[in-house]
């Protein structure tokens, strides 16, 4: 495990223990750009997250299933940012979960 400067560490996800209420995901980006072609910042969009269940804990809701897409709420805050192998993973509380779904 490292830290890194950016206040996100650097950590193999399988090897995350889950502890309360919380779930691992790795995170989905959405495109910036619009149908237009004009380039969007992130911070004015207002839509909900998503990404891929990665792991639970046993106290996180049945629904939420490892593999399923989690849509969460666009306000949920990420209780900490994983990096490994250049993609990007989060812990959210599970009741920050307002849709799961399939993930294609």
């Amino acid at each position: 495990m490292r830290q890194q400067s950016n206040s996100k560490i650097e950590m193999d996800p399988q090897r995350v223990q889950l502890i309360g209420n919380t779930i691992l995901v790795r995170c989905l980006s959405d495109e910036n750009k619009s149908k237009g072609g004009i380039y969007i910042p992130v911070d004015t969009k207002n839509k909900a997250k998503r990404g891929i269940v990665i792991s639970k804990s046993p106290k996180a809701p049945e629904e939420v299933a490892v593999g399923a897409e989690a849509v969460l709420h666009s306000y949920a805050i990420a209780q900490a940012s994983l990096r490994w192998e250049g993609l990007e993973y989060a812990i959210y509380n599970g009741e920050d979960v307002m849709a799961v779904g399939v993930a294609s």
